[in-house]
């Protein structure tokens, strides 16, 4: 329900409510709000600087997110948020992966019990990287609204308030398209290529594909995810963002039943996007709900009075980690076909003493979001020299290299023929 049909939304009612958690001051100096002397309340407070102050903190932090919460527009992807990230600028998301199986032999029992078996430990850091702010201003003779009658307030949220959260809700969806975006381009989806639907028969065969791959995410499997590790997702946590066009097709009980869902489940796990950030031929992405890396760092907002213009400046701070994980399962379904052409390990070329690590990099080269996954191989000495599923080449501490230099080499996982390497001097 609106905050327009809500009989307790009156400027007097939030009034009171603003007095009854303020200063003692505040609460002497201002009386208790009735429809009747609203302009006698308004007068009392801005006749003080301090209760003017307090009084405009207070309908900014407290009131101005209340009442706006059911009216401004909100993010679609929102739900998929972490949380605040409370210590630090970073997070580092671990994932261990599954222990290999060994064969029992008794014979040799004696020699191996004491021998490690370090659990393969995969990291990656996620950084604050958005730091932004909203700013207006607010005059004496606007702030005025909230004492005209008893529906000022309203007006005075709807002009200001509403207009900052609401700026920063479509700002952090636009930043989170872009997110899938960026994905796309950097080639982290496992890609799909289902058929072009015209109507609701060619949509059924989309979905047949869709279904089988969904399907599929519930077992583990390396396939799906950019790190390459075992891992699945459960069709409860398998969230479907699908296009308006796409889903406009296809009857909701059709897709429900593609994903093995009720209607009523399926919804709730479907996501309209208008748009996918500026990928092209996207019919829908299936992901895993923990996929989205977006945390909040610090939320807030500020207020000056600036005393010869007589009006007050409000700022919205917004700071977030935007980011997504390799692994946790993302398959993106499109109509065209992806190419490769050539991939490229960066850097091609490093210096790394023994006992330390350098972090590889794939880039593909084609067309329509090509893979950037790959398989590594390296001709290291060392038993204690690897290359992580994530491209972390690390360098044992007794490696002493074919000429002291370790050659990595990256193989597509799309296209086996596209390869590349990248010569790491060992010192």
């Amino acid at each position: 329900m609106g905050c327009l049909s809500n009989p307790d939304f009156k400027s007097s009612t939030l009034l009171n409510a603003i007095k009854s958690e303020a200063s003692v001051e505040y609460q002497a100096r201002v009386p208790d709000a009735t429809k009747d002397n609203l302009a006698e309340v308004g007068t009392s407070i801005f006749n003080w600087s301090s209760t003017r102050n307090e009084f405009v903190s207070a309908l900014f932090n407290r009131i101005g997110k209340v009442v706006i919460s059911d009216k401004m527009y909100e993010n679609p992807l929102k739900e998929f948020k972490k949380g605040m990230l409370e210590w630090g600028k970073t997070i580092e998301e671990v994932f261990v992966d599954l222990i290999t199986e060994n064969a029992y032999d008794a014979s040799i029992a004696e020699e191996e019990i004491y021998k490690r078996n370090m659990p393969d430990i995969k990291s990656v850091f996620h950084d604050v990287n958005r730091k932004g702010f909203y700013k207006t201003t607010v005059e004496n003779e606007t702030l005025n609204l909230a004492f005209t009658g008893e529906s000022g307030m309203q007006s005075l949220v709807d002009k200001i308030i509403a207009k900052l959260f609401t700026s920063d809700e479509y700002d952090e969806f636009l930043y989170m398209k872009n997110i899938i975006n960026q994905w796309g381009i950097e080639g982290k989806y496992h890609v799909e290529t289902v058929v072009n639907p015209t109507d609701e028969a060619s949509a059924k065969v989309a979905l047949t594909k869709i279904k089988e791959i969904s399907n599929d995410m519930t077992f583990m499997k390396p396939d799906y995810n950019f790190a390459n590790i075992k891992t699945h997702t459960l069709k409860k946590d398998q969230i479907v963002l699908i296009s308006t066009y796409f889903d406009a097709l296809v009857d909701v009980e059709v897709l429900a039943s593609a994903f093995n869902m009720d209607k009523a489940d399926f919804i709730g796990r479907r996501v309209l996007i208008d748009d996918f950030g500026g990928l092209q031929d996207v019919l829908c992405i299936v992901c895993d709900r923990n996929w989205f890396m977006v945390y909040d760092k610090l939320l807030r907002t500020e207020d000056l009075y600036n005393q010869q213009g007589l009006y007050f400046n409000y700022w919205l701070h917004h700071w977030q980690v935007l980011s997504a994980s390799i692994f946790h399962n993302a398959v993106i379904f499109q109509t065209t076909t992806p190419t490769i052409t050539s991939i490229d390990l960066k850097p091609d070329t490093a210096t790394v003493a023994k006992g330390c690590a350098v972090q590889l990099v794939v880039e593909a080269t084609g067309t329509n979001n090509p893979p950037s996954k790959a398989t590594f191989t390296h001709d290291g000495t060392s038993d204690r020299t690897y290359v992580s599923s994530t491209g972390l080449l690390v360098i044992g501490d007794d490696e002493t290299g074919t000429a002291g230099d370790v050659t990595v080499t990256a193989t597509s996982t799309f296209d086996i023929t596209k390869t590349d390497t990248a010569v790491i001097t060992v010192v």
